[in-house]
């Protein structure tokens, strides 16, 4: 019958079983098998991806690079490709003196807080990159701009790594109060709680059948 092209494998209907380890190994645990031999019940998503909802305050008080003082608190939820079902709470931030700067967690080079900003609300965060929600954890390198005249709108651009694979992830606010135009650059930290619902859901299945 030949492979099946199932987006970031292929898959061998002969033995049933994928030509190639799961990319998503660390949260799935199977490296060849699908859906945990369990066709007819589950499916097998590419585990590439998470998104969610989130909420945050950031503020920048800046004088180009010379000063400035700029941070983010953020809490989100929200699902991977692989069926981990996440909830998250970040913070980060940087003070600037002429040469001086300390931040949380850490400086990022080229840290920089420029213009005056402040905003709150509801937004989104989404990575193209991440296999598990153990990814979205922190430290981040953080690139935020915002702007807002009693309403307005952010958006930060973050880079980090895990296991030795770069990660990136793009956060927006754009439901809430805000005021000013400002950008700036500095590390957040990610603390992330999840369980994956699949496994969950046929743990449960298997505990239903041993019970009737």
């Amino acid at each position: 019958m030949g492979y099946f092209y199932l987006r970031a494998r292929f898959y061998d209907p002969a033995t049933a079983q994928f030509v190639a380890r799961d990319p998503a190994l660390a949260s799935t645990r199977e490296p060849y098998a699908y859906a945990q031999d369990a066709p007819l019940d589950g499916t097998d998503p590419s585990g590439l991806w998470c998104s969610g909802l989130q909420g945050s305050a950031s503020g920048i008080l800046g004088d180009t690079a010379l000063a400035g003082v700029a941070g983010n608190a953020s809490f989100a939820v929200g699902i991977c490709g692989n069926g981990d079902v996440f909830g998250s709470i970040t913070g980060g931030g940087l003070a600037k003196a002429g040469k001086q700067q300390v931040g949380y967690p850490g400086c990022p080079r080229h840290a920089a807080a420029a213009g005056v900003y402040g905003g709150a609300g509801l937004g989104t965060i989404g990575s193209a990159d991440a296999l598990q929600a153990a990814d979205l954890g922190g430290p981040f390198t953080s690139n935020s701009s915002g702007v807002g005249y009693g309403v307005g709108a952010d958006v930060s651009y973050a880079t980090g790594s895990n296991q030795g694979r770069s990660i990136s992830e793009v956060t927006t606010s754009f439901v809430g109060p805000a005021y000013g135009v400002g950008g700036a650059r500095y590390n957040t930290n990610t603390g992330v709680a999840s369980f994956n619902a699949p496994q969950q859901w046929n743990r449960f299945k298997n505990w239903a059948r041993h019970l009737w």
